[in-house]
């Protein structure tokens, strides 16, 4: 944004390590802080749900997931983070004015260590973060690999 604009920026990092979107929506819904610093940004950018999967994964991998395949804890943490993003939006949205403020997000992007396994699911959820970005009138964006955005 310095550099496309010629503005000052104070960058306000609100993401938490290993953090999933169950817990991003609690701290949008509930976090008083999480919610003033929405309030007042120009500039809004988000991304969750590797985590979401990857905890899926450790099931998987562990022969503990479930259902048809063992994929049943695969196909559950692709609803819930179905679900969890449009809440997450809608939250986003309600704390932000859409006159002074720029949202956007990503997909999940480069993931090379999730392997093809997960590969179906990945795809999945980024078409749900497409839909859902469209939907709200949010630029999106895929990062396929170190080269390519989309």
């Amino acid at each position: 944004l310095r550099e496309d604009t010629g503005a000052r920026v104070k960058v306000t990092n609100l993401g938490v390590s290993g953090q999933t979107s169950p817990q991003l929506l609690r701290a949008l819904r509930n976090d008083p802080s999480t919610r003033r610093a929405l309030r007042g940004a120009e500039v809004v950018t988000f991304n969750i749900g590797i985590n979401d999967l990857g905890q899926a994964r450790g099931s998987y991998d562990a022969g503990t997931c479930g259902g048809a395949q063992d994929e049943r804890c695969l196909h559950t943490a692709v609803g819930e983070l179905d679900e969890n993003w449009d809440a997450i939006t809608e939250e986003i949205l309600s704390l932000t004015s859409p006159d002074r403020t720029l949202v956007r997000t990503v997909g999940l992007g480069y993931t090379p260590r999730a392997g093809r396994d997960l590969e179906p699911y990945l795809k999945q959820v980024n078409r749900n973060i497409a839909t859902s970005s469209d939907e709200s009138n949010i630029p999106y964006a895929e990062i396929r690999d170190r080269k390519s955005v989309v």
